[in-house]
Formats: structure tokens, C-alpha cells, sequence
């Protein structure tokens, strides 16, 4: 191979030699480094995140000494800026930025690297305030009302916000003491708590919530004391005792009313007869409706009657009825019902 044929080659390698990977080199925004023409430079950021952009921040310094008088800087694409007011002067200073150039609005800013974190819009005194910029295209310090004097203003726009009070963001103190005291997780059985743990609440009911469809959320339902409320053990409000009804003749009477859009689903009985003949009581959901179940009463006799299971009304708004097979001198009947819808 002959020598003037590599020298391509060898050119485009010598292109390449000096290349090399760059990083990120984090600076002190007081502190910038000075480079000269031809040196490599790799991408500057400060120690907040921000990127250290090339050239100067945009600022200009102004004055206001008459009513309405301003000062105002174009801040399109700068993450935040800072306004000092000095001189000697009387009136009040707003601070105000544009979206569209046009129409103002107050800007509310901070004391430029100070502790606390409450927003200002207006000053009466000279100081240094920073502020977000959030978009705005322009910011400006407005006065009105003026009373004398010549306020200096100088207006600076920030190409980062910084991180640290000192660079114009302010921090929240806390006045007192701070503990670590909190427990988190399960408490052991039997443990007594303590440190005031997050205790784990409910909801107390006093009537029947809505029905659910299925693939609907329910809440549990508990009552006023925290227990939790099953099918049988209905919340305490929805637990009935009927009036006692006293039946002698074969008429079939009602024993517990019809309650609107509720199931009255019947719990127990209690019955007396205190006649000298013995009786067949026949029971029903609904008025002239089939017979559910029947108890013997015997003469002179009080029976409580537990039902083995709920017996369910087939219908809301309807009641349930009692009717003596044999009439006697004096049945009486207390019935104990739980509302469902």
C-alpha cells in the first residue's frame, strides 16, 4: 500500500484525537470560571440544577419620582428575577408583570435572600425583593401613590431560580422543637398505645344507607358506640318492639305496621293468653296473604317465641298480621322486628 493513499485517513484521525466526552461541571454562581478563546468548555450548571446560560442577565436600573411613574424590564424566558428600590423617597411602590404585554397584575414576590416565606406586592421603603416569573414577559415597578422623593430601581432577570435564600428564595423557620415521636404500623396484642397514634375511625348510623348495586362501594355500617352492625344485630335505632295488639276474636289483626320502602323482618315474639281455652295463632307478611307459620298457645299461658332464622318480608310497606283460629277472651302479641331495605 502506498503511503499517499493512508494520508485520508490519517487526517481523519487527527480530526477525531481531541474529541472526547463531556460533563456537566457544577460552578458557584458568585464564582464563575473565565476561559479564554480557544479553550474547551464542557456545559456549566449551578449547584441548584439550573443551566449557566452563556451572557449577561438582562437587567436595567431606572427611576420613579412622579405618580405613575415606572420601571420595567422584559424577562421573556427568565426563570426569576430581583428588584432593589433605594433613594430617598415617599409613596408606594406595586410590583406588577405582563403575560401579553398589555394588561398588568400584581406579582407577588419574597425579601430577597430573608427567612420568611410571606408574599409582597407592595413596598413603602427601599430593599430587595425576588420573584418566580412563571411566563411573564415583563416586570416592572409601579409607582402609585407618590408623595416625593425619587425612588432608584434596578431590575434583574435570572436565568435559574436558585435553591438557597441567598439566592433569593426564602425559607420557612419552625418555632420549637421538633421530636421524633411517631409510631407507624401495628401495635402489638395487648399493647398499650401511646406516642397519640392515628387512631383508625368510623362511621356511626342512625338509619339505613342507601342500597348498593353489585361492583358498587358500601360503607360499613356501625353504631354510635362503634360496633360493627351484621344482618341480625341491625343498628339499635332500626331495632323495633311493636305496640302490643290484644286480640280475642278470629279477625286477623295487625301486629306490626307497614313502613314505606323498609322491610319489617320479624325477629321474635312474645304471647299471652289468659283465657281458660287454648288457641291456634296463624302469622302472615301481608294482609290476607298465606300463612307463614302458626304457634299453639295454650290456656293461661305466656310463650317467647326466637325464630330460628329472620323471617323476611317479601315486601317493603307491608305489615305483618296475626289471627287467632278460636276466639277466645285474651290473646296478646308484642312483636320484634329489624328494618332492612
Amino acid at each position: 500500500m502506498k503511503i499517499p493513499a493512508l494520508l485520508p485517513l490519517l487526517l481523519s484521525l487527527a480530526l477525531l484525537l481531541p474529541l472526547r466526552a463531556q460533563q456537566a461541571v457544577v460552578i458557584s454562581p458568585t464564582s464563575p470560571p473565565t476561559l479564554v478563546e480557544g479553550d474547551k468548555s464542557p456545559l456549566f450548571i449551578y449547584q441548584n440544577g439550573g443551566l449557566a446560560v452563556t451572557g449577561t442577565s438582562p437587567s436595567v436600573t431606572g427611576t420613579a419620582g412622579a405618580l405613575n411613574a415606572s420601571v420595567e424590564l422584559t424577562v421573556a424566558g427568565a426563570a426569576g428575577a430581583a428588584i432593589q428600590v433605594s433613594g430617598t423617597w415617599a409613596g408606594t411602590l406595586s410590583f406588577q408583570s405582563t403575560i401579553n404585554g398589555t394588561d398588568w397584575v400584581t406579582h407577588n414576590g419574597t425579601v430577597f435572600g430573608g427567612a420568611s416565606v410571606t408574599n409582597v406586592s407592595t413596598t413603602t421603603g427601599n430593599g430587595a425583593w425576588a420573584f418566580r416569573l412563571a411566563g411573564a414577559h415583563k416586570i416592572r415597578a409601579f409607582m402609585s401613590p407618590y408623595t416625593s422623593g425619587t425612588a432608584t430601581i434596578n431590575i434583574r432577570a435570572a436565568t435559574s431560580v436558585g435553591g438557597t435564600a441567598s439566592e433569593g428564595l426564602a425559607t420557612q423557620p419552625i418555632s420549637g422543637s421538633v421530636t421524633a415521636t411517631g409510631v407507624a404500623g401495628a401495635a402489638a396484642a395487648g399493647a398499650t398505645a401511646s406516642g397519640n397514634p392515628v387512631q383508625v375511625g368510623v362511621i356511626a348510623a342512625t338509619a339505613i344507607q342507601t342500597a348498593r348495586t353489585a361492583g358498587q362501594i358500601v360503607i360499613p355500617a356501625f353504631d354510635k358506640i362503634g360496633r360493627e352492625v351484621g344482618a341480625y344485630e341491625q343498628i339499635r335505632d332500626l331495632t323495633t318492639m311493636a305496640p302490643m295488639v290484644t286480640l280475642t276474636a278470629t279477625t286477623e289483626t295487625t301486629i306490626v305496621a307497614a313502613t314505606a320502602a323498609i322491610f319489617n323482618d320479624l325477629r321474635g315474639l312474645i304471647l299471652t293468653n289468659t283465657s281458660a281455652t287454648a288457641t291456634r295463632v296463624d302469622f302472615r307478611t301481608v294482609a290476607a296473604g298465606t300463612v307463614v307459620f302458626s304457634v299453639w298457645l295454650p290456656a293461661t299461658t305466656t310463650l317467647t317465641v326466637a325464630l330460628p332464622v329472620v323471617a323476611k318480608q317479601a315486601t317493603v310497606n307491608t305489615a305483618w298480621t296475626a289471627q287467632l283460629g278460636t276466639a277466645v277472651t285474651d290473646v296478646r302479641i308484642t312483636a320484634f322486628t329489624i328494618q332492612v331495605n
